[in-house]
């Protein structure tokens, strides 16, 4: 199947069209009891900021102040040695170790504030190996808590599916921000990372968001653009795993920030663009509530069928492209299943743009 078929067929009917009868969704969060609703404002935007404003810069200002202070000296030199000898971690597999942020009452508030659901369209056989397509990137990628926290009932409704989410080596290289992204369950978003992982065991699995940075760049409200048509290696490496292919629609990623344009901010974009090149990320202009604050929107991840793949050591181009226009069929038919319930004041429908 070409790619062009695959994307023309979304609105072709067949069995796909109708909502599989093995669905199941988290329940709705009702708010907390006794907080009132001053307390439950302050909690959940805390929440929300914690994950926001806990970045890159807000670390390595912290490192640097303890660097300074030659009180905290021996453990500036104890930590050091902690990640040279826990720098293979990210890319073998990540750790545990960290569980217990996980189960923090944060994410209860996080979860709240959002008012996340996960929807299972399908059961995951727990001996199976999963590679799964996180769509749309949004500005921040706000909806990957569904999948690492317990807050959405996910290892209720996928029993003994260890995931792992696939992020920039560059995350893990800065003192104290490696072990926040560690704790989240993040690993390199490397081959042979992801690969190591795929190949522990039964129910072990990735997710990627699959349009990564450049796809940032698109996220604009009632909308959902996909960077999707070139990126074939995920495809690659689940064929090489045998991992099968699962797609997943975040419905409300996009809708948390308005963006900058091109047309009103040509110089922006430019830049956005450069920084891409070089750096292999870049970073959108996007403001909220106060700011950096996203807006509150309900988020809903959708989790589609898993997607077969015959194991295969080298696969030919041709199986790649074969397999790379099912995710991108089975995806398309995901959306549209779904988009009336989860998107209703959608500006236009999902589009895969580049």
């Amino acid at each position: 199947m070409k790619l062009d078929q695959a994307i023309r067929s979304r609105t072709e009917p067949n069995g796909l069209d109708r909502k599989p009868v093995s669905i199941e969704k988290s329940k709705d969060r009702k708010p907390a009891k006794g907080l009132g609703p001053l307390g439950s404002f302050i909690r959940q935007h805390f929440a929300v900021c914690y994950y926001v404003f806990h970045s890159f810069l807000f670390m390595a200002i912290l490192w640097w102040c303890l660097s300074h202070w030659r009180a905290f000296w021996p453990m500036i030199i104890a930590y050091s040695i902690h990640m040279w000898m826990d720098r293979h971690t990210a890319r073998t597999g990540g750790t545990d170790r960290y569980q217990w942020v996980l189960d923090l009452p944060l994410w209860s508030w996080y979860a709240d504030y959002f008012s996340l659901q996960l929807v299972r369209t399908t059961p995951l056989n727990p001996d199976g190996n999963y590679l799964f397509g996180y769509h749309p990137h949004g500005i921040y990628v706000f909806g990957t808590p569904i999948l690492v926290t317990n807050q959405c009932n996910f290892r209720e409704l996928y029993p003994n599916i260890k995931l792992r989410i696939g992020t920039l080596d560059l995350n893990f290289y800065a003192p104290l921000w490696r072990e926040m992204q560690l704790a989240m369950k993040l690993i390199s978003v490397s081959a042979e990372s992801i690969k190591t992982v795929l190949k522990k065991g039964p129910g072990w699995s990735v997710a990627l968001v699959i349009g990564g940075a450049q796809e940032s760049m698109l996220a604009y409200p009632g909308t959902n653009d996909l960077v999707l048509k070139r990126r074939r290696g995920f495809v690659r490496i689940a064929i090489e795993t045998g991992a099968a292919l699962v797609p997943i629609f975040v419905f409300g990623e996009n809708d948390l920030y308005y963006q900058t344009t091109p047309e009103r901010n040509p110089k922006v974009t430019a830049f956005q663009k450069w920084l891409q090149k070089r750096c292999g990320f870049s970073v959108p202009f996007g403001y909220g509530k106060f700011g950096w604050i996203p807006r509150r929107r309900k988020l809903t991840a959708v989790v589609g069928a898993p997607i077969h793949v015959q194991k295969q050591d080298c696969p030919p181009k041709e199986y790649i492209e074969e397999m790379h226009a099912k995710y991108i069929q089975s995806l398309a038919k995901l959306y549209d299943t779904y988009k009336d319930e989860y998107a209703s004041d959608r500006i236009r429908d999902m589009r895969i743009v580049q």
